[in-house]
């Protein structure tokens, strides 16, 4: 078994429906990590038409943390209007899963966090059980420089374990996002990977190194990873960075991971399409390898 091949639809949201399914398809993916601007005006009747044709499925719906962050201030009554609003939506696409972002609360430990983050996500998990949908927190870096305890629960392995732990084995999954662990200082693999494989429904496929001033002139330099500890990280190609990836992808091979991977770019608009090229011949070729070896 190896893993299925999806695209963020994060940064294309200057791209209609139609051609942001057209470019998944040129790519060869079979997956989209959905976005609500993916859809444009479309309803999610019509975008499920589109996905049909093209022969895409959605494989998570995210709730961008611009309309709403759990685990900090936030009214719990708004948080479940967004948060069912999304479940709603995967049923409608007929995704498995909702991505939800974490908020930094006013403490200063990580296990304060974790509590607070808890207890927000109880009512939301059991409303997606109900409808048979999994609920995936992926871990992140501060780009908003609000952090500076550093004990936003999906900062750190230690947290998003105990997070884990804490929901029960039906309760939070873990969106493993090993270039996001490298921008704040975390053990990405195998480390991160060993303590949360039990509990990873999702992998991000990005890549960085920390920035220098060798790097000023790189076209990657337009925009970077900055995280309100760490600094400021250079996104690069998958399998160029500072992860690891060719023996991350040999490990969920071996491991017989057959969940979504999924091509995450962070990079300027201009080189959006040449990264996403690059990046997935990159992991297509280390997978391909990876099964050869076995």
């Amino acid at each position: 078994m190896s893993p299925r091949i999806a695209l963020s639809g994060f940064s294309f949201d200057g791209y209609s429906a139609e051609d942001l399914l057209a470019f998944a398809g040129r790519l060869g993916v079979t997956g989209i990590d959905y976005w609500p601007w993916n859809r444009g005006t479309h309803s999610a009747g019509s975008y499920r038409r589109l996905l049909d044709d093209a022969g895409m499925s959605v494989c998570c719906v995210n709730v961008p943390s611009k309309q709403i962050r759990l685990g900090g201030a936030t009214r719990p009554d708004d948080a479940r209007r967004v948060v069912v609003a999304a479940m709603d939506d995967a049923v409608a696409l007929g995704a498995p899963a909702i991505q939800v972002y974490c908020a930094t609360p006013d403490v200063r430990t990580r296990g304060e966090a974790v509590d607070i983050l808890a207890d927000q996500l109880a009512p939301l998990l059991d409303e997606a059980a109900s409808r048979s949908l999994t609920v995936l927190v992926e871990n992140n870096l501060d780009q908003r420089g609000e952090d500076v305890y550093g004990v936003n629960a999906s900062r750190s392995v230690e947290s998003l374990e105990a997070l884990a732990r804490r929901t029960g084995p039906d309760g939070v999954r873990v969106c493993y996002d090993p270039a996001n662990f490298v921008a704040v200082g975390e053990p990405a693999f195998p480390e991160a990977y060993e303590r949360l494989r039990a509990y990873i429904g999702g992998v991000h496929a990005k890549d960085c190194v920390r920035f220098e001033e060798a790097h000023r002139d790189r076209p990657e330099a337009r925009r970077l990873f900055v995280d309100g500890l760490e600094g400021p990280f250079l996104a690069v190609v998958v399998g160029q960075g500072a992860v690891g990836w060719p023996a991350l992808i040999d490990r969920l091979v071996a491991d017989g991971y057959d969940g979504w991977l999924t091509i995450d770019p962070f990079t300027s608009p201009e080189l959006l399409e040449e990264w996403c090229v690059a990046s997935l011949d990159a992991v297509t070729g280390m997978i391909a390898a990876a099964e050869g070896a076995r």
